[in-house]
């Protein structure tokens, strides 16, 4: 339903699309050479300024809805202001049409979509440039609201944004590292949706009903036009319906199966998008600090549900004015290859703040030296303080007490290293005991030390049991170690469990937040059917 607007509303609607010059950065994408003049662009800025109008309102973002909203939503005298309205010379009044409205919503469908399955025909050159549009209009439309933030933490996260076409069989096998790190059992199932197109939940019972032929006599399903290119057609099985994008009948090519995490804690299937976020942190308590930075999203990427995360988290940092010096994300995206993920953030300045998974805890001996959340720690720590999961969702004070205790204690282990791993993974350490961290016997100053302090130290019985093959870390000053990738991918500016990483950490549901507030049922109310139009640019857009 559309609810009218006051005029400061619709100032606001307009400047947001006028000052972001998303008319000019579409218009200008949509052309086909330089030759003559730009064509007539009002109605694609009321397509743009409707869109907005009808988002805020909270009401799916159709072109119908667009229409009603900018011809009833908005009062008379704006109207006439803005050129939504007019009157011609004999006194009748003339208003944008809903087919004008289509025509620019086809327009920017035909020459801006860059799906590789929707537009298999494109070349990799004019497809990259496609994207590129859409990324500089959605990065402007940001920018719009950066005031100047000075703030050097991000937090980055992905949702799901389902398509709004019925799902169909898939022909294109998964990747592994489409489900990189999934349950197992949300993989099988996973697999058996995407390659067999059969979904064993009640709600979607109804797709495999739509993706076989009906009875005769009843009205067949519309196929989606071919897209084929003529050789292929040539050759084609006449048994085999496939349209040559990867799919059977899809609607919307360029969606995807992918994995979701429901709550926080479970994961399920899901067809559509993903949409990966950058938000910024303010360094500051919003509670105490009156003019701390608020929490503003900075960038946003659709991509589909199975690509994978990197290149779009990176695509998104390269793309800001500057780059962060902490990125904070959960397992997800440290759990990729450290060479093809931490190396390239590392490369631009960026260190992350991450969880660790359930396989990541424990202890990992490399020469003898033990390490664990990335870090090297004296072979004679305790067994015991391996495995330090932090609390989940449901928590209270006691275990966010207990989980920092352990940490703290377990860092007075940690190998003292001044510089980071080069690029064999190579890096020097220090035990622990000689830089006055815990007392150990076979340094006795230290222990000394160490009781002087009520710091850990390690027992004689526990040196005694090496029996003569002391580790050459304990024998020398420093030492020097070769990391393996499993481990240095784990790496992170400050130590798992510490102080300054659980208040770090903690602000990673800013990001969260900014996903729940625009799923909200009184807010934006993004869900399945918000905007029904097909395509990975329009569900951009």
């Amino acid at each position: 339903m559309i609810r009218p607007t006051t005029p400061d509303q619709v100032e606001t609607y307009f400047h947001i699309v006028e000052a972001s010059k998303l008319v000019e950065t579409l218009s200008e994408g949509m052309r086909r050479d330089r030759r003559g003049r730009p064509s007539n662009d009002q109605a694609l800025k009321f397509l743009l300024v409707g869109m907005v109008g009808v988002a805020c309102q909270g009401v799916n973002v159709t072109v119908t809805h667009v229409h009603q909203f900018l011809n009833y939503g908005i009062d008379y005298d704006s109207q006439l202001r803005y050129g939504i309205l007019k009157v011609d010379g004999n006194g009748d009044e003339v208003r944008i049409t809903e087919r004008e409205l289509y025509r620019q919503a086809e327009r920017i469908s035909d020459r801006l979509a860059f799906g590789p399955k929707s537009t298999p025909d494109l070349t990799d050159e004019e497809r990259d440039r496609r994207h590129r549009v859409i990324l500089t209009a959605s990065n402007q439309l940001l920018d719009l609201f950066d005031l100047g933030w000075k703030s050097t933490t991000l937090a980055i996260d992905a949702t799901a944004v389902k398509s709004w076409a019925v799902h169909d069989k898939r022909r294109e096998k998964l990747k592994e590292e489409d489900f990189e790190g999934a349950d197992e059992e949300v993989v099988k199932s996973l697999l058996k949706l995407a390659n067999d197109g059969k979904d064993a939940s009640a709600a979607d019972e109804s797709t495999a009903e739509a993706t076989a032929p009906e009875v005769t006599g009843t009205k067949q399903r519309r196929r989606r036009r071919d897209r084929r290119p003529p050789e292929l057609l040539a050759t084609a099985d006449p048994a085999n319906p496939d349209d040559g994008a990867g799919w059977t009948l899809a609607a919307d090519p360029d969606a995807d199966w992918g994995i979701k995490t429901v709550t926080g804690i479970n994961d399920s299937n899901f067809f559509g998008y993903h949409e990966h976020t950058l938000v910024l942190i303010p360094e500051g308590s919003l509670a105490k600090v009156p003019d701390a930075e608020p929490p503003i999203i900075r960038r946003i990427e659709l991509t589909r549900a199975s690509e994978d995360i990197k290149a779009a988290s990176l695509r998104m940092l390269d793309s800001l004015p500057s780059y962060p010096k902490l990125l904070i994300g959960d397992s997800h995206y440290h759990y990729k290859q450290y060479l093809e993920w931490q190396v390239p953030l590392l490369a631009r300045g960026v260190s992350q703040v991450h969880d660790l998974r359930v396989t990541e805890q424990g202890f990992t001996p490399v020469d003898d030296i033990m390490f664990a959340a990335g870090s090297p720690h004296c072979p004679l720590t305790p067994k015991d303080l391996g495995v330090l999961p932090q609390p989940g969702p449901i928590k209270t004070k006691e275990d966010i007490e207990l989980f920092r205790s352990k940490a703290d204690l377990r860092a007075a282990y940690v190998m003292v290293s001044n510089k980071s791993p080069d690029e064999q993974g190579k890096m020097r350490v220090k035990c622990p005991a000689l830089d006055g961290n815990i007392g150990c016997p076979r340094w006795p100053e230290s222990m000394v030390t160490a009781r002087e302090k009520g710091q850990p130290t390690i027992t004689q019985a526990a040196v005694d049991q090496w029996d003569g093959k002391v580790p050459a870390c304990c024998k020398q000053q420093t030492v020097t170690v070769t990391v393996p990738d499993k481990v240095l991918k784990l790496r992170q500016r400050y130590y798992y469990g510490s102080q300054e990483w659980w208040d770090l950490y903690s602000l990673r549901t800013f990001v969260e937040a900014c996903y729940g507030g625009r799923k909200s049922p009184n807010n934006e109310a993004l869900k399945k059917g918000s905007f029904q139009r097909m395509g990975i640019t329009w569900a951009s857009l």
